[in-house]
C-alpha cells in the first residue's frame, strides 16, 4: 500500500481508518526524507509520498536484540530511495499528522 492512500484514509475517517489498520501487519510502501535515531533512540525511516515531500509516516525498525542489525541497515539506504516494509500499523498522530509502524521489516529500499 502506498504511504498516501493510508495517510489519507486516516484523514478521511480517522475512527474508521483505527479499526480497518491499527495493530494489523501491512506492507507500506514511501520514500525516504530521513534515516536514522530517533529522539526515544530508536532505529527509524520517515517517509513521504514523494521526495523532498512532508513526513507522513515513521517506520521504526527492531530495536530488541536486533538493534545494531537495524542501525546497519538504516546505513544502506539513500535518502530519496523508495522504501517498502512489512510491519504493524501502531498508531496515527492526528496533531503532528503522520502514522507510526513498529517492528519494521525492510523489503526493499
Amino acid at each position: 500500500m502506498k504511504i498516501r492512500e493510508l495517510h489519507d484514509a486516516f484523514n478521511a475517517d480517522q475512527s474508521a481508518a483505527e479499526e480497518k489498520y491499527l495493530g494489523k501487519i501491512l506492507r507500506a510502501e514511501g520514500v525516504s526524507v530521513y534515516t536514522g535515531q530517533s529522539r526515544y533512540g530508536t532505529p527509524v525511516i520517515e517517509v513521504a509520498d514523494v521526495a523532498g515531500g512532508t513526513h507522513i509516516a515513521t517506520f521504526v525498525l527492531p530495536y530488541d536484540k536486533r538493534i545494531r542489525e537495524s542501525f546497519r541497515r538504516l546505513k544502506t539506504i539513500r535518502i530519496g530511495a523508495v522504501v517498502t516494509v512489512s510491519g504493524e500499523c501502531r498508531l496515527y498522530d492526528k496533531h503532528d499528522d503522520y502514522i507510526v509502524f513498529k517492528q519494521c521489516e525492510v523489503l526493499n529500499g
